[in-house]
């Protein structure tokens, strides 16, 4: 049995010639990046707009609760 993770992948990879990532197959780390990078650019639309919608509401509180309101 390989030590490291990334050993134990390279295993699993070689002996069914192929990855499986969420149900999709790739067949080599060009199609793995690809997919990605593709899924990447799909959610940063929501990922920055999720983000600025709690950077208002944290900003909001602030003023509030006058002026020294800290996130933990």
């Amino acid at each position: 049995m390989p030590e490291h993770k990334s050993q134990q992948v390279a295993a699993a990879r070689e002996f069914l010639g192929y990855y499986r990532i969420e149900g999709d197959a790739f067949f080599n780390d060009g199609e793995v990046k690809e997919a990605v990078t593709n899924w990447t650019k799909e959610v940063a639309g929501s990922f920055y707009e999720e983000g600025i919608s709690k950077l208002i509401s944290w900003y909001t509180k602030s003023i509030e609760v006058a002026r020294d309101y800290v996130e933990k």
